[in-house]
């Protein structure tokens, strides 16, 4: 029989999604999510069914990250939950969210994506840190708040929404981070036990403070220009923007 690779037990695994399916996009008229996925060389792939591993976890496992996906898709895909308190040029402040369910599915899709032998995410690689996740998770614990210290920022503009582009390691001021895309959403993980230097010292989802969210300018940006190379590879350049049908 298989491992789960979350209880260590002989069992049958079930086809788990790493990122949850509500955070693709919804794409033609079937109403299917449809993505564009990187590969090595900067070149894509359609998919209807999203990235899902079949040699991860068990269902009763798979069944602990349910509320927080569940979540987390309400809050960041559906507007619900939260409560917006400001809208700046630079930042949206939510109110009223819960901190431990948001925390926990980002650590939790940090612990699958490392967990995880699919070539999409070779980059995510914990380590030490994967059991501390781990134990997070099973004690249903977002940790301290310093500890896997999340950012979220959202681009300004839906063509970002169209792509999965795979996670990867950044390093600023020499601490780890991992960058992941989801639903139009970057976020940053820290994965390290150095404390963080401002500017990434602020603005950080932390307890009993509003759920800030960065903007980011989707157009003329790095992942715009990787995103425009994608469609053209499938062919499909005015998926991502009707302006560059050439």
């Amino acid at each position: 029989m298989p491992i789960c690779k979350f209880c260590t037990q002989d069992t049958k695994l079930v086809k788990a999604h790493i990122v949850p399916e509500a955070f693709y996009p919804v794409t033609g008229d079937s109403g299917q999510p449809m993505m564009l996925m990187t590969t090595e060389r900067d070149w894509a792939e359609r998919s209807h069914k999203g990235i899902y591993d079949v040699n991860l976890v068990c269902s009763y496992c798979e069944a602990r990250f349910a509320n927080y996906d569940q979540y987390a898709a309400e809050l960041l895909m559906q507007g619900r939950h939260g409560q917006i308190i400001s809208s700046e040029p630079n930042f949206t402040l939510i109110d009223r969210y819960s901190y431990r369910l948001l925390k926990l599915y980002f650590i939790s899709v940090l612990w699958r994506a490392s967990a995880s032998e699919r070539p999409e995410f070779r980059s995510v690689s914990l380590g030490p840190y994967q059991d501390r996740a781990r134990k997070l998770i099973e004690n249903d614990d977002p940790g301290r708040d310093t500890e896997f210290q999340t950012h979220l920022f959202q681009f300004d503009e839906g063509p970002a929404r169209t792509a999965f582009l795979n996670p990867h390691t950044e390093y600023f001021d020499d601490i780890r981070y991992y960058r992941f895309y989801m639903g139009g959403y970057v976020t940053l993980i820290k994965v390290d036990n150095r404390s963080a230097r401002s500017p990434l010292d602020d603005n950080h989802i932390q307890p009993d403070k509003p759920l800030a969210i960065g903007r980011l300018k989707f157009r003329g940006s790095s992942t715009h220009q990787l995103l425009l190379r994608m469609a053209r590879s499938v062919r499909t350049p005015g998926w991502l923007d009707p302006d560059t049908r050439q």
